[in-house]
């Protein structure tokens, strides 16, 4: 595999830190956008080469940093979407060959009950439908968004999911039999690096498209089961009806909420996760395995715990 020369924004966020560490081990190399006045630590690696963003961000100003670049990834949070249009258009205009949107999605934003529930999700569809005129207009120009489920690692140690490693609680919405898929932080690093790494032939398979990848998909007994297994004994187990958790937090949401927008996501995951059954699941076009939950399971209530006694 030739090496890439990729550019970077959001290098020591969440998603961004084991993009940048599959990048490097897979020996690309990377130019680390970060903003003038970060002082967040970065890796010291040869083909790591940090550049920092203009004060005022504008197209003018970001297409000649993103000049002889193979690939864009944005994985910052998509708060200001004038920046994130810009980003798009720069790269267009500087040459880029293929753009991975910061979309990294727990959900499918596109769909109806998601944009219903997310109004924000709009955000997503507007940078969506913005790399697709700039497809159209650039030859050489193309972009692949990824929707991986939950993070599940990263869920497991806030309590997103309500499985609460701590206090060995957990939450179990509907009937809990809802198929989700779910997806590690380094599964998703993993599903971007090789969709760069297509080459021209493969980049046709994913032009213009978004692609659903996991780890695995269980439903919420079967994580109950594996956490249950590892930490040695029951948990206590709270049932609540879809219907009205979502009912609740939709009329949190319009009272300003934040936290309500956070759950009404988790509850999209359960409602409508299952990839497998979506024609956009593209686990072996992309090469990929499902992962052990058990093993996963494993390894983050050990880093929990470790956590734990560090404190």
């Amino acid at each position: 595999m030739p090496t890439l020369k990729v550019a970077l924004l959001g290098a020591n966020g969440n998603v961004g830190a084991p993009i940048l560490s599959h990048l490097l081990s897979s020996n690309h190399s990377v130019t680390v956008l970060h903003r003038p006045t970060s002082t967040s630590p970065l890796p010291s690696h040869p083909n790591l080469h940090p550049i920092p963003l203009p004060s005022s961000p504008t197209v003018t100003t970001l297409t000649p940093l993103l000049k002889n670049h193979d690939a864009v990834i944005i994985a910052i949070p998509l708060t200001s979407l004038d920046f994130h249009l810009d980003l798009a258009t720069a790269a267009a205009h500087a040459g880029v060959k293929h753009y991975i949107p910061a979309d990294f999605g727990s959900v499918d934003s596109g769909a109806p009950l998601s944009q219903k529930l997310v109004p924000l999700f709009g955000r997503k569809s507007a940078v969506r439908q913005r790399l697709t005129d700039l497809a159209g207009q650039h030859a050489g120009f193309t972009w692949t968004a990824l929707v991986n489920g939950h993070f599940f690692d990263w869920a497991l140690k806030t309590d997103f999911m309500h499985f609460d490693v701590r206090g060995r609680k957990a939450l179990v919405l509907g009937d809990g039999e809802q198929r989700m898929s779910l997806s590690t932080l380094a599964r998703v690093a993993e599903a971007t690096v090789r969709v760069l790494e297509m080459g021209a032939e493969g980049r046709a398979e994913v032009r213009g498209r978004t692609l659903m990848v996991q780890s695995f998909c269980v439903t919420q007994w079967e994580v109950l089961r594996a956490l249950e297994g590892v930490t040695g004994g029951r948990w206590e187990v709270e049932r609540e009806g879809v219907e009205g958790f979502v009912r609740r937090e939709e009329g949190r949401r319009d009272r300003g909420s934040k936290a309500a927008v956070e759950e009404l996501v988790f509850a999209l995951g359960v409602m409508e996760g299952d990839w497998t059954r979506r024609e956009e699941f593209a686990m072996g076009l992309l090469g990929l395995e499902d992962e052990d939950l058990g093993e996963v399971v494993g390894r983050v209530v050990r880093e929990v715990e470790a956590e734990g006694k560090g404190a």
